[in-house]
């Protein structure tokens, strides 16, 4: 699956809410602070910010399911202990040691 058919069924599942809890496009545009033409591109799938989704999902009651999608990382703890208890905050790759020889890299 890519992403523009996860767009389009997110974009049919929450059409299928709204009408579920026989709201309006204009309704739940209401509801989520957003425009109803906002609604009407999100429900057709068009692309559209992530906060319009999250917005539309609380208005449906559904933002309670975003862990279902999105599950929370758990620590390692042992990198939670390298850092001295903190979870990190960024990727940092080992630079090369002295002892590497040095490349072009087209050889």
């Amino acid at each position: 699956m890519n992403a523009e058919t996860s767009l389009q069924q997110v974009a049919q599942r929450l059409r299928q809410h709204r009408i579920n809890r026989q709201l309006t496009q204009a309704e739940l545009a209401e509801k989520a602070g957003v425009t109803k033409r906002t609604i009407e591109n999100l429900e057709s799938g068009k692309s559209t910010q992530f906060l319009t989704v999250l917005r539309t999902m609380e208005a449906l009651d559904l933002l309670e399911n975003i862990d279902v999608a999105i599950p929370e990382v758990p620590v390692s703890p042992l990198l939670k202990h390298a850092r001295d208890g903190e979870q990190p905050q960024r990727v940092r790759k080992s630079k090369p040691t002295a002892d590497t020889e040095w490349s072009w890299g087209d050889e």
